[in-house]
């Protein structure tokens, strides 16, 4: 897969943009973009890329120069990533092409660089993270009344703390996806908005029509305010050929007050001559039925049956009015007020204002959703391509599992929150999957499958991975405490109170196992960031001798190497002479004690205390313990000791005891090999200002680690002759 990318905003300059698909590979947060007269946009492999899938995005500091893309072409270099096996990340670099002119060697300074990369697969901000640590408050507090004694399946608690819980569920949803225009968490809120007018609605209320109405208006808006004030601005407003269109859309979509305000402005001059008097009069009774809609579950059976009559009464004396065109106006909407199906399939624009129109005017039974939907889909199908559409249709049909799975696939947070509901309104008691699904646990429904799959999507993820945990623990069987076990490890942090944390949960789990995991995989982090003193008290805690020996040499190869204290000031405290103050075990000290010694020697070479600098430097050529491979640059570290700018301050036996080990060292081939590589490094990263005290300072600058190997042995003799000619 290759991307190319671009900077931009040089100069003064607008910045660039740049398009990519959707379902490709979403760059680093680093990365630039094209500009708009350049097209270098990632191609699907069939060679085919939708536009519409197509989004613009600026970034900075792009590999990309600002205005070399063809340049950056022509050199046969792309874009190469990995993606992180356990969290979604990964990284990113500029590689060349595998099957590009291998003839191009110039190497771009962006190909220097790492760049952290992004996965698609779950939103990670801040407002996101927020959203899901509130469902989840939520949700606990829902579980605790629902699964106490005190709330059996169909009382009344446990009735009232379903709608409440998830009055405020969707009430949260909303707020963020109005904040974020999220069109994912858009989607998936449509369909738990009809669940809960359609599902979750109390079974003692039978005549939903005002929920549905809300429901109906909230996924589509229908005519826009710009567009219905034009309508409206005409005179008269019957002239306008959108006119009685609006009235008919208002009336499927039930709102009916609007739709008599509308239909009012058609007779409101009485003198006009437009409008016959039996068609006034027949608006009239109109307006007026649709003012005197029995809204509510409290208005009965009987009462809609009477509007109904009239309704039907009215639509027959507009069948008798003498102009044809405001008959036809008039018995199609009073058709529509009758729930006459023709009529209301050949006025509403989609399968949703069908069903509304019927709820509304057919008859407004709860009974008949399914069977008003089975009616208009056969003219107004959902369109099988928006996952909204299908759940809610799912949702209405009673599909609770197809509903599930619908919010799944937009958000499996959000299906994973609904799935609680349901399981404990009784909704998927005839959906169970096959036992033994998660190693034999007692309770293996859809409900624990999404429950687990959230929790692992939450461990994969930062700012969630808190929420996995709890999750998990909450749930308590073989496979949630497997997944804690693998997990806590690879997600705890550097800080005390995250390893505390960890060590808290599996302590409270019985993963007595997990505990070395976790202080191991916490010391690793802190090597990374160079805190080792922290890193050691986590091996030790982890009984890792082996970590604590390994990093303990690293430590001591960092400062050889630098010829600088540790940057960690921590770290360097605890190697001071005075550091006892320190709650450190003797084994740390022990791993620490080279390290300690090395230290010892910089500062007393800083402070031009020779002499102390020389004991504690042919102690560690003297230690038997001593990696060889660091043994190189130990025998360099002699050179500013024996320059014959100095007096001299080597002793005969300290100047024998170099010589000696440089004789020892090189006596096996490979053991130099590697001391040699270890002295080069050294060589390779000294800074451009040295000090007199730096061995690297009396190097010539390009020598190689064999000639600074001589460089000492020829310094030594010097320095031998130095002592015998002096009478030592």
């Amino acid at each position: 897969m290759t991307m190319d990318f671009q900077s931009g905003n040089e100069g003064g300059q607008e910045p660039p943009k740049f398009a990519f698909s959707k379902q490709s590979f979403v760059p680093p947060s680093t990365f630039g973009a094209l500009e708009d007269d350049e097209d270098l946009t990632y191609s699907a492999p069939n060679g085919n890329q939708d536009e519409e899938e197509q989004v613009e995005i600026t970034l900075e500091e792009a590999p990309i120069p600002h205005g070399e893309v063809k340049l950056w072409s022509s050199q046969n270099r792309t874009l190469l990533y990995k993606t992180n096996p356990a969290t979604l990340d990964g990284l990113a670099w500029v590689g060349r092409k595998e099957n590009g002119p291998s003839s191009v060697k110039q190497v771009f300074d962006p190909e220097r660089k790492l760049y952290p990369t992004v996965v698609p697969e779950m939103n990670s901000h801040e407002q996101y993270t927020n959203l899901a640590q509130t469902l989840y408050n939520i949700v606990q507090d829902y579980l605790a009344v629902v699964q106490s004694p005190n709330a059996p399946q169909g009382s009344r608690e446990r009735e009232l703390a379903t709608q409440n819980s998830l009055a405020q569920i969707i009430d949260t949803v909303k707020d963020f996806a109005a904040t974020t225009n999220d069109p994912m968490v858009t989607e998936a809120l449509y369909i738990m908005s009809c669940m809960q007018t359609v599902n979750f609605t109390p079974s003692s209320i039978h005549n939903i029509t005002q929920q549905f109405v809300e429901w109906v208006n909230s996924v589509d808006a229908g005519w826009s305010s710009e567009d219905t004030l034009d309508v409206m601005k005409a005179n008269p407003v019957t002239d306008h050929p959108a006119y009685w269109e609006l009235v008919c859309h208002q009336a499927v979509r039930g709102l009916k007050n609007e739709c008599a305000s509308i239909l009012r402005e058609a007779i409101r001059d009485q003198s006009s001559a437009a409008v016959p008097a039996e068609v006034a009069e027949c608006i009239e009774y109109t307006i007026q039925l649709l003012r005197t809609y029995p809204d509510g579950d409290s208005a009965g059976k009987y009462n809609f049956r009477q509007w109904r009559q009239a309704a039907l009464e009215l639509k027959a004396k507009a069948g008798d009015l003498s102009d044809a065109d405001w008959r036809i106006e008039l018995e199609r909407l009073l058709g529509i007020l009758t729930g006459d199906l023709d009529v209301v399939k050949s006025v509403a624009q989609t399968w949703y204002e069908g069903m509304c129109t019927l709820l509304n005017y057919a008859e407004p039974s709860r009974s008949r959703l399914a069977e008003y939907c089975d009616k208009i889909q056969n003219q107004l199908p959902p369109d099988s391509t928006i996952a909204w559409e299908m759940g809610c249709v799912a949702a209405i049909k009673g599909n609770i599992l197809q509903c599930l799975q619908s919010i799944e696939s937009l958000d499996l947070g959000l299906a994973t929150t609904m799935s609680q509901f349901c399981k404990h309104s009784g909704l998927l008691d005839n959906y169970e999957l096959a036992k033994g699904q998660f190693g034999g646990d007692s309770e293996d429904s859809i409900t624990d499958w999404l429950y687990l799959s959230y929790a692992q999507q939450c461990l994969c993820t930062p700012d969630l991975s808190v929420i996995g945990v709890e999750m998990l623990q909450q749930k308590g069987t073989k496979r949630a405490r497997q997944m804690i076990a693998e997990a806590l490890p690879r997600i705890v942090g550097d800080q005390v109170e995250d390893i505390q944390w960890a060590e808290k949960v599996v302590s409270e789990l019985g993963l007595d196992s997990v505990y070395a995991d976790i202080n191991r995989a916490a010391g690793m982090r802190y090597i990374g960031v160079g805190e080792f003193v922290d890193a050691f008290v986590c091996f030790e805690r982890a009984s890792d001798v082996g970590a604590l020996r390994t990093h303990g040499w690293k430590l001591f190869e960092e400062i050889i190497t630098t010829q600088q204290p540790p940057q960690s000031e921590i770290t360097t405290e605890a190697l001071e002479e005075q550091s006892y103050r320190m709650e450190l075990s003797p084994l740390i000290r022990e791993v620490m004690a080279p390290s300690g010694v090395v230290l010892a020697f910089i500062r007393h070479m800083e402070a031009g205390d020779s002499l102390k600098a020389v004991h504690h430097l042919i102690s560690l050529l003297n230690f038997p313990h001593i990696p060889s491979q660091y043994q190189g640059v130990l025998i360099a570290m002699v050179l500013p000791l024996i320059s014959r700018q100095n007096a001299r301050v080597m002793a005969p036996n300290d100047l024998v005891a170099v010589m000696t080990a440089i004789d020892a060292w090189q006596t096996n081939s490979q053991l130099q090999d590697r001391g040699i590589s270890v002295l080069e490094h050294s060589l390779a990263i000294a800074p451009l200002e040295l000090r007199p005290y730096d061995w690297r300072y009396h190097v010539q600058a390009g020598s190689s680690g064999q000639q600074v190997i001589r460089l000492v042995r020829i310094q030594l003799a010097r320095e031998m002759s130095r002592a015998y000619l002096e009478g030592a």
